[in-house]
C-alpha cells in the first residue's frame, strides 16, 4: 500500500510523498547483501512504494514540516509531525541505498556495529552527502563506545541538515559523555527549539537533559 503524506497549506495544497518502507526485520547476515541481493530487494521495495518524489520535493516538504515542528508544544499534535519528518528524511531516491540503510538500522539494533559501518560506508560511498547516511554511522558509533567518532558524524549530519532535530539529541548525550558540557548544552538547547516536546516524545532526551542539569550547566 502506497503510505501518501498530505500537507495541509494556506492555500490547501496538497503535496504526495511516497516515503521509504519500514525497518527490515530479517535480522543481519555476516556480510553485506550481495549486488544481484540488493537489486532484487530494491525491485520488492519499489513495487511497495509506487511513483516517488523528486528530491527537490523531500526538500520542500521536509521544510515545512521543521517550520512545523518547531511552532508545535503540544506532544499529541507533534507526534505526526515527527512520524512524517522521519518518513520523508529516510527517503533517498535510491531503492538500493533504502535497502543498506534498512539493514544497518537492523544491525544497530541488534548492536552488530561492524556490520552496520560496513553497510553506511557502502552508502555514503553511493551518497556522500546523504545525510541519514551520517547519522546512522554516528549512532553505530556510539552503540560501541567509540563517542569521539559518533560526535564527527553526527555534527556531519546538522551541517548538512541543521534543521532537522533528530541528530541533536545523540549529539548532546556523546558530547556530555566526553564532558564537553558547554557544547552539550548548546545542542540541547538547539534541539528544544526545533522540538519544543522532544522531552516527551523521547524519554532518552528527557534524562539527557536532566543529567545536563544535574551538572548545574
Amino acid at each position: 500500500m502506497i503510505k501518501i503524506l498530505k500537507l495541509a497549506h494556506a492555500t490547501v495544497l496538497t503535496l504526495p510523498v511516497v516515503c521509504s518502507a519500514a525497518v527490515a526485520q530479517a535480522p543481519p547476515s555476516a556480510e553485506p547483501p550481495s549486488q544481484s541481493q540488493m537489486e532484487e530487494r530494491a525491485r520488492k521495495k519499489q513495487a511497495e512504494r509506487g511513483p516517488v518524489v523528486t528530491l527537490e520535493t523531500r526538500e520542500k516538504i521536509l521544510a515545512e514540516l521543521y517550520e512545523r515542528l518547531r511552532t508545535t508544544a503540544d506532544m499529541r499534535d507533534a507526534r505526526p509531525i515527527v512520524d512524517a519528518i522521519k518518513e520523508a528524511w529516510f527517503f533517498s531516491g535510491s531503492p538500493t541505498v533504502d535497502v543498506l540503510l534498512d539493514r544497518a538500522a537492523t544491525a544497530i539494533q541488534s548492536k552488530d556495529t561492524p556490520l552496520a559501518l560496513k553497510l553506511v560506508d557502502t552508502v555514503l560511498d553511493l551518497q556522500p552527502d546523504f545525510p541519514r547516511a551520517y547519522m546512522m554511522r554516528g549512532m553505530a558509533y556510539a552503540t560501541q563506545g567509540d563517542s569521539r567518532r559518533a560526535i564527527d558524524d553526527l555534527r556531519r549530519t546538522i551541517a548538512l541538515d541543521p534543521k532537522n532535530f533528530m541528530p541533536y539529541g545523540v549529539l548532546a548525550d556523546e558530547l556530555l559523555k566526553e564532558k564537553l558540557y558547554k557544547e552539550s548544552r548548546e545542542t540541547f538547547d538547539q534541539l528544544l527549539k526545533l522540538c519544543p516536546s522532544v522531552k516527551e516524545l523521547y524519554p532518552d532526551s528527557a534524562i539527557t537533559g536532566r543529567n545536563l542539569d544535574q551538572q548545574g550547566i
